[in-house]
C-alpha cells in the first residue's frame, strides 16, 4: 500500500510542471554617475500572487518530469522481465500509478492556470 501511494504521489508530482516565466530585470545601475543612490532597483515588478503561482507551476513541472521518468522506468521493468510474472506485475503497477499521478498533476496544473487567468 505504501509503495502504491508513493508512486501515485511521485507520478502526480512529476508530469504537470512547466518552466517558470523569467522576468527581465532593469539594466540600470543602482548607483548613478556621481556614486549616489538612484531611485531604480533591479527588482522585478511582480505581485506576490504571481510569484506564488510561478513557484507552484515550477514545482508541478519538476514533479511532471519525475512522472515521465517513472513511466519510462515501468516500461523498462516490463521489457526486461524475461517472462517473470512478478516483474511484469511490478512494472504494470508502477505504470498504472504513474499514469494516475500524471492525470492528477495535469488537473492541478489546469486549476493553477484557471486561477491565474482570473488574477
Amino acid at each position: 500500500m505504501i509503495q502504491k501511494s508513493f508512486y501515485l504521489a511521485l507520478g502526480a508530482a512529476t508530469i504537470t510542471l512547466t518552466p517558470l516565466a523569467t522576468y527581465a530585470q532593469n539594466s540600470s545601475t543602482f548607483f548613478d554617475t556621481n556614486n549616489t543612490i538612484s531611485g531604480t532597483t533591479d527588482l522585478p515588478d511582480t505581485s506576490p500572487v504571481t510569484l506564488a503561482l510561478n513557484i507552484v507551476t515550477a514545482f508541478l513541472s519538476i514533479i511532471g518530469i519525475l512522472a515521465l521518468v517513472l513511466i519510462i522506468y515501468a516500461g523498462f521493468t516490463i521489457m526486461t522481465s524475461q517472462g517473470n510474472q512478478e516483474k511484469v506485475q511490478k512494472g504494470k503497477d508502477i505504470l498504472l500509478w504513474s499514469i494516475i499521478g500524471a492525470i492528477i498533476i495535469l488537473s492541478s496544473l489546469g486549476i493553477v492556470t484557471f486561477i491565474d487567468s482570473f488574477i
